[in-house]
């Protein structure tokens, strides 16, 4: 994805992520970093991402930090903790313990 968003031109108003980046930020948490940053770095003003996980409240959210601040992501990044929870608990499938839907600010 990483990769994706270095050689892509155009701004993206949506996102949709899914578990990778809980193994990522174990195993390879400055490749988090770097697709974090990516991800800031390509995002429209209001861009939304939807992010699921198989944590309930993934910690990296709080731990990594990025831009050209290195600022904590959740200080970027506006997650939506009620209507995730509200959605989540709509959810048929189960699969992931953890739903943020963030807003990057316009």
């Amino acid at each position: 994805m990483t990769e994706f968003l270095h050689h892509s031109e155009e701004p993206i108003s949506r996102f949709v992520l899914l578990d990778h980046m809980d193994w990522m930020s174990s195993y390879h948490p400055a490749a988090l970093v770097e697709e974090w940053n990516a991800i800031l770095q390509r995002a429209r003003p209001g861009a939304r991402i939807l992010l699921r996980s198989a944590q309930a409240d993934p910690s990296f959210l709080q731990q990594i930090r990025v831009g050209a601040a290195n600022r904590p992501l959740s200080a970027l990044v506006r997650f939506d903790r009620k209507l995730a929870a509200r959605l989540q608990r709509r959810d048929r499938v189960h699969t992931y313990a953890g739903f943020m839907i963030g807003n990057v600010p316009g």
